[in-house]
């Protein structure tokens, strides 16, 4: 009998699903969490760990997807080359997509909210200080508000974080990455 494509191959070795999902549920208390609480630190907390988290779902559900053997065959070169770089987890991604289902992903709308969601994660947790005249956001922002990749609180006469720190813009970063896994898993999965 020879084992499955899938199959782990020494079933001594774990193998744990379903973390993107553990992922995405906890965005969703994080987002209650902002909603539900009336000291502005802690808004701002639960939104950050909100967005950190959705954005932490998707490469949960990329990485199990890469973990599977013939995931790890398929993706071999590209996986040895992303161990070098360490790409953005949005252009991984678009590579999986494009070897797997032979799409360009410029026309999936997922993709785009997604790409904003990495975006606005990264500029909270990585250290890049930068000067930043009230009412305007990072460049890596700026088109997906544009675009309403996302769609932030408030006016010009708000600096960005006090913009997108907030209940509305966490529960958009939940939606995203829900929307961002089931599209990713409809697109690779045959």
């Amino acid at each position: 009998m020879t084992p499955a494509e899938n199959d782990v191959p020494d079933p001594k070795i774990g193998w744990v699903t379903g973390i993107n999902r553990l992922l995405v549920y906890f965005s969703g208390v994080a987002v209650a969490g902002a909603e539900g609480s009336g000291r502005d630190w802690m808004v701002a907390g639960y939104s950050v760990a909100a967005i950190v988290v959705s954005a932490a779902a998707i490469e949960a559900t990329v990485g199990e997807f890469l973990a599977y053997p013939k995931n790890q065959t398929l993706f071999k070169a590209e996986i040895d080359e992303w161990s070098r770089t360490l790409p953005r987890p949005y252009e991984v991604v678009k590579t999986i997509v494009r070897k797997k289902a032979g799409k360009d992903v410029g026309t999936l709308v997922w993709y785009d909210r997604m790409r904003c969601l990495f975006e606005l994660r990264n500029l909270l947790v990585h250290y890049r200080p930068q000067a930043r005249p009230v009412g305007t956001f990072p460049p890596e922002l700026a088109d997906c508000v544009r675009k309403h990749g996302l769609e932030p609180f408030g006016d010009d006469s708000m600096d960005w974080t006090s913009r997108v720190i907030i209940p509305d813009v966490a529960a958009q970063a939940a939606a995203i990455a829900q929307a961002a896994i089931d599209g990713f898993l409809n697109e690779v999965e045959s």
